[in-house]
């Protein structure tokens, strides 16, 4: 598995249907209201750190506003032997932000497989805060499979600018 940071210029939907209307904010100084105490903190060393995100929108606008390099990291069919290389292949991203996406196979197959990943993600994250380096790592879980904190509570913050 190969991931690539990917340079953020405007603002899409991850992995968006051919055809399918993404939800967009209605103009950068509506996108910079809405998102803006997503984006202080993302821009905020001292909370760089390993997330879990239920929706995918506000950290990419959140990214965006801050000019942060996303990097997303599919976990689709990984084993978990493999998630150490991918570890090491992750981290080696010069991303300001990791975004995890298709754990969940893996968790139910194994349920500590993540482990290692997360710990190293954490490691990297005090690493970087203390070089005074933004860093996060966020996994999207809508349904809380993982115990990490939220990054952004979107139920109760949302934004009404979202189309």
């Amino acid at each position: 598995m190969h991931v690539e940071p990917i340079p953020y210029t405007r603002i899409d939907c991850l992995n968006r249907a051919p055809g399918q209307r993404c939800g967009r904010l209605r103009g950068e100084e509506n996108a910079k209201n809405k998102m803006g105490k997503l984006a202080e903190r993302l821009g905020d060393v001292k909370r760089s750190g390993v997330y879990r995100i239920e929706i995918t929108e506000a950290l990419e606008e959140a990214v965006a506003l801050n000019s942060f390099a996303l990097a997303r990291v599919p976990l689709d069919g990984a084993s978990a032997g493999a998630l150490s290389r991918l570890c090491a292949e992750v981290l080696s991203l010069r991303a300001n932000v990791l975004l995890f996406t298709g754990f969940e196979a893996l968790l139910r197959g194994a349920p500590g497989a993540l482990q290692p990943l997360l710990s190293a993600l954490d490691a990297a994250a005090a690493e970087r805060r203390a070089a005074g380096l933004h860093f996060f790592a966020a996994f999207l879980d809508p349904a809380g499979m993982l115990p990490l904190g939220p990054l952004y509570n979107w139920r109760r913050k949302a934004p009404h600018g979202i189309s």
